[in-house]
């Protein structure tokens, strides 16, 4: 787990626990989703939902990849409590849509159609990321988010508008807090799995990529699905 935590680009010790992060993440949430209340564009409901306190920090924990060479670890974040948490959960079903493109096959059964297509000579490649979710671009992820929610500027998003939402986005995947082994770190970019929305960007990410590289392709070389 060490070596994991000597990646700079993707994680910073912090040092001794600092309580006082999770005071001021909590006010960062709180004073953010304020605002469109304030304006009327957020209902007290909603507000009370989006609303952060009496939070912890994530904890960091090692599963053992046992079906790969040395055994390493994947890295996993217990954020159940974090001050991030309950606003990451939220945001999930408001970004789902954004999950799937016209190279998403959701079941098997709907795969099974689509192969049968195919004559013998066909050849099928399957592709695999290496630890995807600390790969994903935070920034990127988030910019693409918010291209495809507001295609124009003063467009309003579930009672947002982007500035708003953008600050949402960064407050729940930015600059995350952890403790492993009584210090304090920081993840800088990259997911964490464990965090609500760690599968979303993922998936947004891919899809982004997806319909850039797939959409290059020359048509006899691709399918409508991966």
């Amino acid at each position: 787990m060490n070596n994991v935590l000597s990646d700079s680009s993707k994680v910073l010790e912090v040092g001794d626990l600092q309580y006082s992060l999770i005071f001021k993440a909590e006010d960062k949430i709180n004073r953010t989703v304020k605002l469109p209340k304030d304006n009327g564009l957020l209902s007290a409901q909603s507000y009370q939902s989006l609303y952060s306190s009496g939070s912890s920090f994530s904890v960091l924990y090692g599963l053992p990849k046992v079906h790969k060479t040395n055994v390493p670890l994947r890295p996993i974040l217990a954020a159940y409590n974090s001050p991030t948490n309950h606003l990451a959960k939220i945001l999930v079903p408001l970004l789902c849509h954004l999950t799937n493109n016209q190279f998403t096959l959701q079941t098997s059964a709907k795969f099974i159609p689509e192969i049968l297509e195919h004559d013998s000579n066909s050849i099928m490649v399957t592709l695999d990321v290496v630890s995807l979710f600390t790969k994903v671009s935070l920034h990127e992820t988030i910019e693409i988010i918010l291209g495809k929610l507001y295609p124009t500027e003063n467009d309003i998003f579930n009672g947002f508008d982007s500035n708003s939402f953008r600050k949402l986005l960064e407050l729940s995947v930015i600059d995350i807090n952890f403790v492993f082994n009584t210090k304090l770190f920081k993840q800088v970019d990259g997911m964490a799995m464990g965090s609500p929305l760690g599968l979303t960007f993922a998936n947004i990410f891919m899809c982004h990529l997806e319909e850039i590289y797939l959409g290059q392709c020359p048509e006899a070389l691709t399918s409508p699905f991966l």
